[in-house]
């Protein structure tokens, strides 16, 4: 520690020097470094910090990180939604180098690349929590007027509030009327435009990356599977502009609702204008969140005095008598008659009388249950419906099991079935060997014999003359 190189850097917008000291060096690019520090007096209450180092930076790329700043203390500040882009804390310039772009930043931890290979176990609840939280920082990027232009698994890593995207080397203004350059990002999140398109493509080039990034999310592995090197995943990526078979089939073979396959469908479609914008898929996700949650509550119906919707605000009576507590509630649509239903309650004085005013120990049933809906025949029913409930979640815990198991099963027999494939390439390859080395054979005994016949052929002429020296 005591080695440590120790920074001083001198922030834009106040005079006041901002002390920190290195930690430890992460990595380095064509536009600087990144290194992890530790703030020495600063304002802000973290312990570590990633700092960014970037050397002659372009002012586009200073107003870029200006308006990303801007964006998050708004969003802190209205509270409307949390920034998924990783944060900002303060631009500032080295005090000892001037051409010193510093940029201090989120702590970040592991990238979503790395966390999807040691966590292959994730329930689909959790998978499209992470989907929704990389949709959430793409479409803030997007309200900015930037591209991205890099979706991917390793841009995007753990924060303190979710997976955070990361990178912005790439990043353009897509309101300036210019090329775009071709063939920028990595190859197999590469969207067909940006291959074989004139340069004027758009921000849906970020939806098809991270449609992507989402079925790997989903399914722990690439889309383009069988791409095997760079022209394999060009020619799959060119192809799907006119025929959509193998990746709508790759999409089609995910064990998912097909609400989610359709969204994927349409986030990989070929013509970039039919694509969904990152603010619709927001509301997408989210929509489907809810009618999947909603899916799983227990089906009831206002019309009927069966079931009640407790308010623990509400000045409701209770009476007490031969054992059993009765607890009278509001239903909502009915003219705000009472509904009961009874609780047994031992030890209790039957007698006991208490009127709204007194203060009403709300059942456990009631505390546990979602959104306060309730059964209110008798104990059994309680106790059916707690256990439905309970059976109910088993159930789906199971399915999600099976379902990883399937999906690495499958996953497991595509390998095998690609290594047959290949292994048939291989066998056929030796065949034809095989037959160029019989014909070879056939060809060097058949000028052996050739050879042998000759020389065969010369020795008998040469008999007679060997006959009449000797005699001689």
């Amino acid at each position: 520690m005591d080695n440590q190189e120790e920074v001083i850097l001198k922030c834009q917008k106040y005079s006041k020097e901002r002390t920190f000291k290195q930690i430890k060096f992460i990595a380095a690019g064509s536009e600087g470094s990144v290194s992890l520090f530790k703030p020495m007096n600063w304002c802000f209450e973290v312990d570590e910090v990633a700092i960014k180092t970037q050397k002659n930076i372009r002012n586009e790329a200073i107003e870029f990180y200006e308006k990303l700043l801007e964006q998050q203390l708004k969003l802190e500040k209205t509270q409307d939604e949390k920034s998924f882009i990783i944060k900002i804390y303060e631009l500032c310039q080295n005090q000892n180098q001037q051409n010193d772009f510093i940029i201090i930043m989120e702590k970040g931890g592991q990238d979503l690349y790395n966390f999807l290979k040691y966590n292959k176990q994730l329930t689909f609840q959790q998978k499209v929590q992470i989907c929704l939280q990389l949709a959430l920082g793409l479409k803030q990027l997007h309200q900015l007027g930037y591209i991205h232009r890099d979706i991917k698994p390793e841009n995007f890593v753990q924060a303190k509030d979710g997976f955070k995207l990361i990178d912005f080397g790439l990043t353009k203004s897509f309101d300036l009327e210019q090329h775009m350059t071709l063939n920028i990002g990595s190859r197999i999140f590469q969207a067909p435009e940006v291959l074989v398109g004139e340069g004027n493509y758009t921000s849906s080039i970020d939806i098809w990356s991270l449609g992507c990034t989402f079925y790997e999310v989903f399914s722990n592995e690439p889309l383009l599977l069988k791409a095997k090197t760079n022209l394999d995943a060009f020619d799959l990526i060119r192809d799907h502009i006119k025929n959509q078979n193998y990746i709508y089939g790759r999409i089609a073979a995910l064990k998912i609702l097909q609400e989610w396959k359709d969204l994927l469908q349409e986030m990989l479609h070929p013509e970039p204008n039919k694509r969904i914008t990152s603010e619709n898929l927001v509301l997408k996700i989210k929509s489907l969140l809810n009618a999947q949650s909603n899916q799983f509550l227990p089906q009831t119906s206002i019309d009927t005095p069966q079931y009640g919707i407790f308010n623990p605000q509400a000045n409701n009576c209770c009476q007490q008598k031969k054992g059993f507590q009765t607890i009278c509630l509001n239903s909502p649509g009915q003219n705000n008659e009472m509904v009961q239903f009874r609780l047994q309650t031992p030890n209790q004085n039957n007698n006991q009388q208490c009127n709204s005013s007194a203060p009403t120990t709300v059942p456990k049933i009631l505390q546990t249950n979602p959104q306060g809906i309730i059964p209110t025949n008798n104990n059994n029913q309680i106790q059916k419906f707690e256990q439905n409930a309970f059976f109910n979640n088993k159930q789906n815990e199971m399915y999600e099991i099976l379902n990883q198991k399937i999906q690495k099963l499958e996953s497991e027999l595509q390998n095998v079935k690609e290594e047959m494939v290949q292994l048939k390439k291989e066998v056929s390859v030796l065949k034809d060997e095989k037959g160029q080395l019989l014909e070879q054979n056939y060809k060097i005994k058949t000028q052996i014999n050739k050879f042998v016949f000759l020389q065969q052929t010369s020795l008998n002429e040469l008999k007679p003359f060997l006959t009449q020296t000797q005699q001689q």
